[in-house]
């Protein structure tokens, strides 16, 4: 009887552990099931997350790109263009886009200055000849003389020539060459006197034109620094009717009553 007492209490205990276990077990299974649910969650909100800031961030970028698409040009400074052919004829007008006039006027440049060299060269070349040649066939002393004295030599055939007429024209106070070597000159014909004249005016003449090359390449600067600035603003111009919808086409039409010239005007909507 105690025997079957204590079995049937085994019996009921084993059977209430095996049920609480079970019991115990599915909601631990549940919970482990329900906090991994939760980092899955988590981690797909967080990719989420991440996919909208980088779709924000390519949207933000996409509008900046449409807006600079939108306007697409940068406004030109008209006189800063200036300043720039000014320094450096055509440079200006490469900034304002118009690059055909731009290297036509630093050709422009490349001529004025290389004509300048040129016949600064060729004119001090010259320069050498004519007094080479009065040491030859006239016996100057080349050694610190003025301008004036070698262009004295041009027209008068020697030095007691020249202050003669001085004394003559201009009276008795009128400086003179002294009477020494160092002064004396005296040409062997007056054939070899215009043949100097005539290497010195080639000098002169070489002298002049480099000068003129110079004035030139002022002149160039002006000239490029007002179309430089004409440029930008015709470019700036021009960007603000493109971006309105407008556009301007000039043509030419031949015809039986003559040469037409027409301006095409566009509207984009």
């Amino acid at each position: 009887m105690n025997f079957k007492f204590f079995k049937t209490k085994f019996t009921l205990y084993l059977l209430f552990w095996l049920g609480t276990s079970c019991f115990f077990y599915k909601e631990g299974k549940s919970e482990v099931s329900l906090l991994k649910q939760d980092q899955k969650t988590s981690i797909s909100n967080s990719d989420s997350g991440i996919k909208q800031g980088n779709s924000q961030s390519l949207l933000s970028r996409n509008l900046l790109q449409e807006d600079e698409f939108a306007t697409g040009w940068k406004k030109k400074s008209p006189s800063k263009a200036f300043l720039l052919s000014l320094a450096l004829p055509g440079t200006g007008q490469i900034y304002s886009g118009d690059k055909t006039k731009g290297k036509l006027f630093l050709s422009a440049e490349a001529v004025w200055w290389g004509s300048f060299w040129l016949f600064k060269t060729l004119g001090n070349w010259k320069e050498e000849d004519y007094k080479n040649f009065a040491a030859a066939r006239a016996g100057v002393n080349l050694e610190g003389k003025p301008e004036d004295f070698f262009s004295n030599l041009s027209f008068y055939s020697s030095r007691d020539e020249y202050n003669q007429f001085t004394r003559l024209y201009n009276g008795p106070t009128e400086p003179i060459y002294p009477e020494d070597d160092l002064w004396n000159w005296e040409w062997e014909s007056t054939e070899m006197r215009l043949k100097y004249r005539d290497l010195r005016n080639q000098s002169k003449t070489f002298d002049r034109r480099a000068l003129y090359s110079v004035g030139a390449a002022i002149l160039s600067r002006i000239v490029s620094g007002l179309d430089a600035a004409r440029t930008a603003k015709k470019y700036n111009q021009k960007k603000s009717l493109e971006q309105a919808g407008w556009e301007f086409h000039p043509q030419l039409d031949f015809s039986k009553s003559g040469l037409k010239w027409k301006l095409l005007c566009k509207k984009s909507f």
